[in-house]
């Protein structure tokens, strides 16, 4: 399938993954994908805090020394309040936190003004009649709306976000032999535009093996800018191989124990796409209504580098 097609169906006729019904119909979707190519595909529930949590395993995470990971669920929308740095878990629970109080705020502005102009003068009078029933309704609403609110706004569409991600993992399988496409994993996490609890239950999963396996992670890799890989030193001499055979094509950046990016792994290797500030990748438009357009070009080049990573393990 041609990427259009792929951006089409992952990126714009579902581009909502904020709450369980959403999240499963989207990876369900997905999992049909790579069951038809005959990988072993395989979707489990977690819960925390009352949350329930839904991974898709494509492959066998367990024996895979080569497990590639992409977060599916709806990012919060930060109203171009704040930039999105790539994997860094402060910069996601500020945007967490953005997305929550800016309707919050708005919200509670609104029942003040409305109490002091409205309510105060209707309720001033000595007499209950039906009129101050009909006046406390739209306070009623604005507590619903607080309610509706509380785990923040959702964003869509999220092609850079997360969605680019997703397509470059359809694209890759596709692209590869069997022998090569069943001698690595996929995982598709949720909650990783919030606390990376997919990340935590796929790692438990990996089970003795999660220090060992390489995990290749997945964020905004179909963004402007440059195309990034970033590294630990446990992952430098295999990415060596693959800097030699790209040498032009992106911009590759060993992390040590001052990078702000997310490091739950070992063994991990992160590819993106955005601009570095301050030590920090900042992908752009992102969270917000502008991520309606995806570099494929970028995408092209990441799926390209995935390729050359599977081939050179």
């Amino acid at each position: 399938m041609e990427v259009k097609d792929l951006i089409v169906r992952y990126g714009l006729v579902f581009p909502r993954r904020f709450y369980p019904k959403e999240k499963l119909r989207y990876i369900r979707g997905l999992a049909k994908e790579f069951f038809d190519a005959g990988m072993k595909v395989d979707i489990k529930e977690a819960q925390k805090n009352q949350r329930k949590a839904y991974n898709l395993y494509v492959g066998d995470i367990d024996k895979a020394g080569l497990t590639i990971s992409a977060y599916y669920d709806t990012p919060p929308k930060t109203f171009g309040l704040v930039k999105h740095s790539v994997f860094c878990p402060k910069s996601d629970s500020l945007e967490f936190l953005v997305s929550i109080l800016t309707p919050y705020i708005i919200i509670i502005a609104a029942a003040a003004l409305y109490s002091h102009y409205v309510l105060m003068n209707v309720w001033s009078g000595a007499s209950f009649s039906f009129l101050d029933v009909i006046t406390f309704v739209p306070i009623l609403i604005l507590l619903f709306l607080l309610m509706y609110f509380r785990s923040g706004v959702g964003n869509k569409p999220n092609l850079v976000r997360n969605s680019a991600a997703l397509i470059a993992c359809v694209k890759l399988a596709e692209g590869l032999k069997p022998k090569d496409r069943n001698k690595i994993s996929y995982a598709f996490t949720d909650y990783g535009c919030f606390n990376h609890y997919g990340d935590t239950t796929l790692k438990e999963l990996a089970g003795e093996n999660a220090d060992k396996n390489t995990f290749i992670l997945l964020d905004c890799i179909g963004g402007s800018g440059d195309v990034i890989v970033l590294y630990g030193e446990p992952c430098a001499g295999y990415v060596d191989k693959v800097r030699e055979i790209v040498p032009d094509k992106a911009v590759f950046h060993q992390m040590d124990g001052r990078d702000a990016h997310y490091s739950l792994f070992n063994k991990s290797i992160i590819i993106t796409s955005g601009k570095f500030e301050d030590g920090k990748v900042i992908a752009g438009k992102v969270n917000s209504s502008k991520d309606n357009d995806i570099n494929e070009g970028n995408l092209i080049i990441s799926i390209d580098i995935l390729k050359k990573f599977v081939m050179n393990y």
